[in-house]
């Protein structure tokens, strides 16, 4: 029998969890100028890519961004629904609701907590062997 996932989290709409992980409804806008989490979009949590949708390059690039920003692979983020649409529905395995909200910079009220996006480059310690990269993707 398929687990369903649970309620959405602390009441974010675009944010629930799920078996092992969460769910993430997702408003992607491909062809951007650059790669960013733009924030909540009505029910959705918008993201720009700079990828164009040809060839599968935005769904790879989202996955890949989700990834990093969730500390995750980006095998571990997986697009359920909507692989040729602009709205999805995206698993990510290995993350909880709560670590999903902190990370991803976004707060229960809708806005990344600085005010600004989730772009710009900073160096932050990325997975578990505690050495620092380049985050293109961090606050600015």
């Amino acid at each position: 029998m398929k687990q369903r996932a649970r309620e959405p989290a602390q009441n974010v709409p675009w944010l629930a969890a799920a078996p092992g992980g969460v769910l993430l409804r997702v408003r992607v806008q491909p062809g951007a100028s650059r790669t960013e989490l733009a924030g909540p979009h009505g029910a959705e949590l918008k993201v720009r890519v700079r990828e164009r949708a040809r060839n599968n390059r935005a769904n790879q690039a989202l996955q890949e961004f989700l990834g990093e920003l969730l500390g995750v692979a980006p095998t571990a983020v997986q697009i359920l629904k909507g692989q040729t649409a602009r709205s999805k529905w995206v698993q990510v395995r290995g993350v909880s609701p709560a670590d999903a909200l902190r990370l991803l910079g976004v707060g229960v009220a809708g806005s990344p907590p600085s005010g600004g996006q989730r772009t710009g480059e900073e160096d932050v310690p990325h997975g578990t062997g505690g050495h620092l990269h380049r985050n293109r993707h961090a606050l600015r």
